[in-house]
Order: C-alpha cells, then sequence, then structure tokens
C-alpha cells in the first residue's frame, strides 16, 4: 500500500501520519527516508530489500514535495533518469510494504508524471487538513484537557492569537504551560507570561518604540523576541516595510493628500494611514529615510558575515532609537 499525506504545515503531517500508522500490525519494521539526504534509487533498493526482522515493513519517505514539480523525479541529485525504477514502483507496489511518502505543500497538482503513477498504482491521497479558527478554539481546550490542564476561556483566544494556527508552535508552548499549570487550569495571565506574541506584532511594538525614541522599551521588546531563534533579519524586513510605509504617506501628506487619498493610493485602509501619520508626525522624510538606511546597513551587515545578528540588531536598535 502507498499513501500519499500532505499538508502545508509539517507539524500536522507528523500528527496524520500516528493517526494512520497506529493500526498497522505492531511486529512491523518501521524505516525512517529522508529525501533531501537519500536518492530516490536508494529508496528503490529499500523497498525492494526485503526485511530479516518482520514479514510487514513500513517506510516513511519525507521531504517528497520536490517530487511534485515539473521536473519530478526525473531528475535529482545531479542523476537523471534515477527515477524511473521509483515510477515503476509506484505503479505496481509490494503488498508486504507500506510506503508512506509525506509532503509540505498546500496543494497538489492535478496531473504529472509522479500523480499519474500514484493512480494508477492505487494509491491513497490523503490531505492532512489544517484546523480554521473554530476549530482551533475547540481543539485547544480538548488537548490541553486530555493532557490534564483546562484553560480559560479567555485564554483559549490568546493562545490561538499568539500561536496563529501554527501546529508545531502550538505544541512547543502547549508543553511549556502544561509543564508551568502542573494539573491547575491555565489562565489569561499565563498565557501572556509565557507565550510570546507573533514576531510581526513584536516588530510593529519594536516600531513604535523607535518612532517614540523609547530605547528602553526597544530593547525590552527586541529581549522578548530575541530568545526565539534567528529572529533579527525577519524583525528588520518588518521595520522596514512599516518605516517605507510611513514614508510614502508623509511624501504623499507633502504633495498635499488627505487621509482618504493616500489610503486609495497605496490601496491601505485609512486607519493605517492615520495611525502611521499619528505616530511619525515628529517625523520628516529625511528621518525616516536615514532609520531605513540603517536598516538596510544592519541587514547587510548581518547577511554579509561582517557583524553577527545580536551586534547588528543592537547597533542599529541603539541608534534609531536614541533620543
Amino acid at each position: 500500500m502507498i499513501q500519499l499525506l500532505y499538508s502545508p504545515q509539517a507539524a500536522m503531517l507528523e500528527a496524520g501520519l500516528r493517526k494512520l500508522t497506529k493500526n498497522l500490525p505492531e511486529d512491523r519494521e518501521t524505516i525512517k527516508v529522508d529525501l533531501q539526504e537519500e536518492t530516490l534509487q536508494s529508496l528503490v533498493d529499500l523497498l525492494y530489500s526485503g526485511s530479516l526482522l518482520s514479514e510487514h515493513r513500513l517506510i516513511i519517505a519525507s521531504d517528497c514535495a520536490f517530487l511534485l514539480k515539473e521536473k519530478g523525479v526525473s531528475y535529482i541529485k545531479g542523476e537523471p533518469k534515477k527515477g524511473e525504477a521509483f515510477y515503476e514502483y509506484l505503479k505496481d507496489p509490494l503488498d508486504d510494504v507500506d510506503l508512506f511518502l509525506l509532503a509540505t505543500v498546500e496543494d497538489l497538482p492535478k496531473g504529472g508524471l509522479f500523480m499519474d503513477a500514484l493512480n494508477k498504482g492505487g494509491a491513497r491521497i490523503n490531505p492532512v487538513k489544517v484546523f480554521d479558527k473554530k476549530e482551533w478554539l475547540s481543539f485547544i481546550p480538548n488537548y490541553l484537557k486530555k493532557r490534564g490542564s483546562d484553560i480559560d476561556a479567555g485564554a483559549i483566544e490568546l493562545l490561538y492569537e499568539r500561536t496563529q494556527g501554527d501546529y508545531a508552535t502550538f505544541l512547543n508552548e502547549a508543553g511549556k504551560l502544561l509543564a508551568y499549570a502542573n494539573g491547575n487550569t491555565i489562565s489569561h495571565k499565563d498565557v501572556e507570561k509565557l507565550v510570546s506574541p507573533p514576531l510581526d506584532e513584536n516588530a510593529f511594538h519594536l516600531y513604535e518604540a523607535i518612532l517614540a525614541r523609547d530605547g528602553e522599551k526597544a530593547f525590552s521588546i527586541y529581549h522578548d523576541i530575541a530568545l526565539k531563534s534567528a529572529v533579527e533579519v525577519p524583525t528588520l524586513h518588518l521595520l522596514a516595510s512599516q518605516f517605507r510605509f510611513l514614508s510614502q504617506c508623509l511624501k504623499l501628506k507633502g504633495e498635499g493628500m488627505n487621509e482618504n487619498s493616500i489610503a486609495s493610493t497605496l490601496k491601505a485602509s485609512p486607519f493605517r494611514v492615520r495611525m502611521a501619520l499619528g505616530k511619525g508626525r515628529d517625523y520628516g522624510l529625511v528621518d525616516v529615510a536615514l532609520i531605513i538606511e540603517k536598516i538596510y546597513k544592519a541587514d547587510l551587515d548581518i547577511l554579509t558575515g561582517k557583524k553577527d545578528a545580536p551586534t547588528a540588531f543592537c547597533i542599529f536598535l541603539a541608534q534609531a532609537s536614541a533620543k
């Protein structure tokens, strides 16, 4: 049997895989293959090799998304035509091997060599559903309750907002909350204390702190987001976007446009324009341009290795938020 599981979230794929494999024979031999590390030919060899340990084998091949592209398996790791044997296996799989193919993608193509081979061999195609907000708000308390803790109604919404529907992030944060609660009810205050806001929200607060020339607050926010790995470059990019928008608003205002006209020109909401102009009222185009230049310099220093990310970011922050 062959099954293709796909989802845009890798952690959802793993959860779906566990659910589908739990009823397979317990004495099976399980082998995992990462197709970013192994060639398709080595996977084919493994499929046909047989086992001395068990009559039934489960082979899980992850990182299969490249198979869905136009080139498919006709070219992989610089070895043209090495995928042909894999195509043939998909069309006529062995009965004593369960092959699970995992692809981290949003959707599947309608056709192509890979999909045609799967369909010819009778493979099962299993989309692993990503929850919508309503499903998340139902799933969160059930998940936590099964693991020993209830959660206040208000805390459910906050946890959803801070994990943004990302299953891997939720599992990580839920683990911290369960350990902290130790069987007690998880409160809104617990979530607020233990679960960091998403990066774009923190970047916006950082933007506000820089505009207010509040260095202490800016560094406090950076300290919070720095607990997550490698946040400096994406945060710089989010800040650049905010300051570019402010620059555009200031330019159009200087040309005599009102807030509604600016919003229409920039295809933004009037509220966002009003907020940008309000928070940036003490800044001119030159001031904003200098901050954007500092952002790009910090970004370049990090990407070229001239400075490590925390150092470059802190220098930018000190300069940009100075009074």
